[in-house]
């Protein structure tokens, strides 16, 4: 496990395809930008920000998975700081491993680091598969957004 650097571009790239591959059909909200660019700016950009970084774990020389690490406020009402964890896959090959859990562990550590006393994750809550292992790695709801879409012909 350790923070990515500029040769691990191709490798994120890569597990962001994947990532997306699954993710494609649990999206409700319409994408207004090229997403592999977006993901490609915000890994090129986390190496220059005190907030964020990439952390990626390797295998056999072959990095097999990844997470984007950021800062954040989740609340309105509070100045407390999380630090979340979205961006998160693993090979398909290396589910089932241990693989996710060692990139939480190295977030928590990183948290830790930071002052921050929570980790969160963003999940699409149809991503029954990613929902189970957050769950089962002792992460709880925290906010619910439900969405319901807007009857046009009123």
């Amino acid at each position: 496990m350790r923070r990515a650097n500029s040769g691990d571009l191709p490798a994120v790239e890569r597990l962001w395809r994947e990532l997306q591959a699954i993710q494609g059909d649990f999206r409700v909200l319409k994408v207004t930008r090229d997403l592999d660019a977006h993901v490609r700016d915000e890994f090129l950009n986390a190496a220059g920000r005190a907030d964020a970084l990439w952390l990626v774990a390797e295998a056999g020389g072959r990095v097999v998975a990844m997470a984007f690490l950021h800062a954040e406020k989740p609340s309105r009402v509070s100045d407390e700081e999380v630090l979340e964890m979205s961006r998160v896959a693993v090979d398909p090959v290396w589910r089932g491993r241990g693989v996710g859990r060692a990139l939480v562990a190295e977030a928590e550590r990183i948290a830790r680091e930071r002052g921050a006393r929570y980790l969160a994750a963003r999940v699409f809550s149809r991503n029954e598969e990613a929902v189970r292992f957050w769950d089962a790695i002792g992460f709880e709801s925290f906010v619910d957004t439900r969405l319901r879409p807007v009857d046009e012909s009123s």
